[in-house]
């Protein structure tokens, strides 16, 4: 028995409407119409639209039969095959939504034919709340791929590039090029073979949740409060939650298993993690001490923001060692003074910029990392540390647009050159942002080994100052393209 398929097509001044859609279980026995300016646009509790466009013969519409899993499209390798706009509807795990196939997005005035095509495909990206643009991944973007791309750009709709047509590792190469269309990452498939399509499922689903999924209230900010043994964790967080959640102790090693508790500031939502002192290596006398530290240091790399609690009179070796261990795990991060008050009371002439000086020195890696000064003891700095946490966490999740990014590196590179290991020059390309929650960068050269770590650590600067990123890692990847 075939699976129950829904189908929906585009025919001048039908008047069927989308309730009305035709249930079959054979996709080529009955095919239902829709009057596609009726519904523009998908009104509450309706699904999603995710609308399929390109210039002419890249796939499009073998990509909209292999989503659907049906030959619903015509597939012909002339150019121009697809005129109006064809509807189906894809389910993918527990999720679905309408997919809508569309003519070249092409322009020519002269012909009365081509300028319909192109308004049908307006008409889609308008109502599509996410589009696939989709290119010839084999030869890389054209100059019709770009007028596509800078429409797109102007409609204000969330973009998903995919490059069709990629059948072999061999055609990733030309993928490099894509970068500079400025929608990050393409999403390498091959419509014909069915290569990378689960990938692009995923892809889909995830750019269709609301803008407000990621921060939702049912999905609180992960912070984990790390640090060595016995430097107030358990008393923040105690604070921090205005309840006594973990017990303290004087004596070191008091918390074993990471500990959460919850914490509501307005609409937001903290998940606060409490850890066990991390020890040296040599200090691991127990199995217990070795699976408690384990333990911990696992909790950092599930967090989002971590609190690196410091005890002044205290700074050790094994301070700067969890906070390397913070950085590698692409962690957002806080030093966290405790014990604040006993530290003035001592040395009441030790300032707060004193000791800030001292951080930068001590944790040379932790320089974009913000300071808070706390007691957990009376509450001292406690609502200006949640302050931050939640700026952090914003910063965290950062995206900045391609154009912006490479508008800031052209300004820096201009006023410095280009000189790599040994003084020879290199080609710095372009730059996009790959992800958030870390932000990760693509630098596009022409030789890696001739970019230093200095000056990436210069690029990173730069980018701080333009675009903030405070207490958040930065990292880059070194992509080489040559030119051809």
């Amino acid at each position: 028995m075939a699976a129950v398929v829904y189908i929906f097509y585009n025919r001048p001044g039908a008047s069927v409407k989308k309730e009305e859609f035709v249930r079959v279980w054979n996709p080529q026995d009955l095919m239902a119409v829709i009057d596609l300016e009726a519904q523009q646009s998908t009104g509450p509790g309706e699904q999603p639209v995710v609308a399929i466009i390109g210039r002419p013969n890249v796939g499009k519409s073998a990509l909209f039969n292999r989503l659907l899993g049906a030959r619903q499209a015509i597939v012909d390798e002339a150019p121009g095959v697809t005129r109006d706009r064809i509807y189906g509807q894809v389910d993918w795990g527990r999720n679905s939504f309408f997919l809508v196939d569309t003519g070249g997005l092409t322009e020519n005035p002269d012909d009365p034919l081509i300028e319909q095509v192109r308004s049908q495909a307006l008409l889609a990206v308008h109502e599509a709340d996410l589009i696939l643009m989709v290119v010839d991944g084999k030869i890389g973007p054209t100059f019709e791929d770009e007028e596509v791309a800078q429409t797109l750009r102007h409609s204000g709709k969330t973009v998903l590039l995919v490059a069709n047509k990629i059948d072999s590792i061999k055609d990733e190469r030309s993928l490099a090029e894509l970068f500079g269309m400025g929608f990050g990452e393409p999403a390498a498939i091959s419509a014909l073979h069915g290569l990378g399509i689960g990938d692009l499922l995923d892809l889909v689903v995830e750019r269709l949740r609301p803008p407000s999924h990621q921060l939702a209230v049912s999905e609180p900010v992960r912070v984990v409060i790390a640090g060595r043994p016995n430097v107030g964790k358990s008393s923040l967080l105690n604070r921090l939650i205005g309840r006594r959640r973990a017990i303290t102790d004087p004596r070191p090693g008091t918390t074993r298993d990471p500990l959460e508790a919850r914490l509501r500031l307005g609409t937001h939502t903290m998940a606060l993690v409490d850890t066990a002192g991390q020890k040296r290596r040599s200090r691991l006398k127990s199995s217990l001490d070795f699976y408690s530290t384990l333990r911990a240091q696992r909790a950092v790399s599930s967090g989002e923001v971590v609190l690196l609690c410091l005890e002044l009179d205290q700074m050790a070796e094994q301070d700067k060692k969890i906070a390397r261990e913070i950085h590698k795990a692409g962690r957002a991060c806080i030093l966290v003074v405790n014990k604040w008050d006993l530290r003035t009371a001592s040395t009441p002439a030790l300032s707060a910029s004193d000791v800030t000086r001292r951080l930068r020195t001590f944790f040379p890696q932790m320089a974009h990392v913000p300071v808070q000064f706390v007691s957990a003891l009376s509450g001292k700095g406690i609502p200006e540390l949640c302050e931050k946490i939640l700026q952090v966490h914003e910063e965290f999740h950062r995206t900045i647009s391609t154009p912006g990014l490479n508008e800031v590196l052209a300004r820096l590179t201009a006023s410095v050159g280009l000189r790599g290991s040994g003084g020879r020059t290199f080609r710095l390309y372009y730059a996009t942002q790959l992800s958030s929650a870390p932000p990760r960068f693509a630098l596009f050269v022409n030789s890696r080994s001739q970019v230093s770590d200095s000056f990436l650590r210069f690029l990173e600067r730069g980018v701080r100052e333009a675009f903030g990123f405070y207490g958040a890692p930065i990292f880059w990847d070194l992509r080489e393209k040559r030119r051809k």
